[in-house]
């Protein structure tokens, strides 16, 4: 009995999380709109060439066909969870094995297939559906690509290109990665120095 009261809240807490980062989202859609860099002109003249855990960055629209795709897929895992959840509450059908064993496709709902947004704003960078604070970053670095890099090749001009580290300095908080071209980087990195940002070398970066 116990254990479907903890199914029947685990549902309850993830399908409240997955609507939370869908809500966060769309809010990042907007904020992108306003951005200083890249101006929806940008993107319209193909002009942006980025990356932010290895997916593409893209003009940002409500009416785009990732954003789609990021509705029905969060709806589609609700719909799943809560399914599979009342199944096992309310019947006989599904052992707890098995539903213990159905737990780690639960996994894929943190699994976001949208494109993630980004802009330079006068109050700081939006990164993926998350708005950072000029007071928040500590420091950034700059590496150039390399063959051995996990996002080489995503992009023909990206071979050629960095990547940039943005950390807000929180020991166990990786720092947000942005994978773009020379032409992007030195546009980010001017924004970075005028806000007084330090800036790691590479080597010291992979320390920290």
């Amino acid at each position: 009995m116990i254990g479907k009261i903890l199914a029947i809240a685990f549902c309850i807490f993830m399908s409240g999380i997955l609507l939370y980062t869908l809500k966060k989202s769309k809010e990042s859609l907007h904020i992108a709109k306003t951005a200083l860099y890249p101006t929806s002109q940008d993107f319209q003249k193909d002009d942006v060439v980025m990356l932010i855990n290895g997916v593409r960055v893209e003009r940002p629209s409500l009416g785009s066909k990732s954003w789609k795709w990021n509705n029905v897929i969060t709806y589609i895992a609700i719909l799943i969870m809560v399914g599979f959840t009342g199944v096992y509450a309310f019947t006989d059908l599904v052992e707890f094995n098995s539903f213990v064993f159905f737990l780690p496709m639960y996994s894929v709902a943190f699994t976001r297939y949208y494109k993630p947004s980004f802009g330079i704003l006068p109050e700081g960078m939006l990164l993926g559906s998350e708005m950072i604070q000029w007071v928040e970053i500590k420091w950034y670095s700059v590496h150039p690509m390399t063959k051995w890099h996990v996002n080489y090749g995503a992009h023909p001009e990206l071979k050629f290109g960095y990547e940039i580290k943005i950390s807000k300095g929180k020991k166990l908080e990786q720092p947000l990665q942005i994978v773009l071209r020379a032409k992007e980087k030195s546009i980010i990195e001017e924004y970075l120095i005028e806000k007084g940002i330090e800036k790691k070398h590479s080597e010291e970066a992979k320390f920290l």
